[in-house]
Parts: structure tokens; C-alpha cells; sequence
């Protein structure tokens, strides 16, 4: 049975919505830190995006560059970063990869583009300090966009 919106809320029906992707609302296949490995067990953004196209709105996601959780994903006196001040960071940080980071960041994406049919929008955060740009592969972020999700 599809479900109506009553006639009162036609006036606030949105053409898009961006759903925040993070921390792994998806059943991902590049990490056992996910929703379907929760009380929740199931695939939340294919629930949101299912209900999104039934009622004729555009699919968004926002993916957070930023995941504390990784093990390769460093403190490195990050200002934020939840085990800044624990004296322990500075020997988890040495084993810290960046490439495998971007690797598994960038698989991540590509799962998010790949699994759900045409992505509408799609929206990162969280550039600072020298984690800008190239630090995060945007160029090669920004082709594998273009292929898998194009204008």
C-alpha cells in the first residue's frame, strides 16, 4: 500500500532531500561498522531512498570525509578528534596508513553511487588545516563522481 502525505503538507513537499550517510547507514561491504550490524538491522539509505522516488523526490546523500572510527583515519592533534588528548593516539597514529583511508573513503562513495540507482546530489564536508583537496584524492574522487553518477 503506497503511502500518501495528507493534501495539508503538499505545500512543504521538498524536490530534494540529502540524507547524512554517516556513520554507515548502509550495509557497506568495506566495513563490519554498519547499520545492519545493529539493533536496526537493515539497510537504512535503501529504505530512504525507496520512500524518496516513490513520492517523486530527489535523491540526496551527504558523506562525511571524516570517519574517527577507521583505525587508518589519524588523530594527529586534530582539534576535534575524540582521542586527541589520549596519550595512546600517538603510537595508534604511527600504524595510521592515509592511502588505505583513502581507499577505503573513496570505496565507500563508490558503493554509495553504485548501489541505489541515480544519486541526485551529493555532498562531503569537513576540509582544515592541510586536509584539503588533494589530500583527500578529490580529483580522482570527483571523476569517479562523474562516472558513476553523471549530470
Amino acid at each position: 500500500m503506497k503511502r500518501r502525505l495528507p493534501s495539508r503538507c503538499a505545500s512543504f513537499i521538498p524536490s530534494c532531500l540529502t540524507l547524512i550517510t554517516q556513520h554507515l547507514l548502509w550495509d557497506s561491504q568495506l566495513t563490519s561498522y554498519k547499520a545492519t550490524n545493529t539493533p536496526a538491522r537493515r539497510d537504512i539509505i535503501r529504505e530512504y531512498v525507496d520512500a524518496l522516488r516513490e513520492e517523486g523526490i530527489r535523491v540526496g546523500l551527504y558523506y562525511s570525509l571524516v570517519d574517527w572510527h577507521h583505525p587508518d583515519y589519524p588523530a594527529w592533534g586534530d582539534r576535534q578528534h575524540p582521542l586527541r588528548h589520549d596519550p595512546a593516539s600517538v603510537a595508534r597514529d604511527e600504524k595510521c596508513e592515509w592511502s588505505r583511508y583513502l581507499e577505503y573513503m573513496h570505496g565507500q562513495i563508490e558503493e554509495l553511487l553504485s548501489n541505489y540507482g541515480p544519486i541526485d546530489v551529493m555532498v562531503f564536508d569537513f576540509s582544515y588545516w592541510d586536509f584539503i583537496g588533494e589530500k583527500w584524492g578529490a580529483s580522482e574522487l570527483l571523476q569517479k563522481i562523474r562516472r558513476l553518477a553523471p549530470i
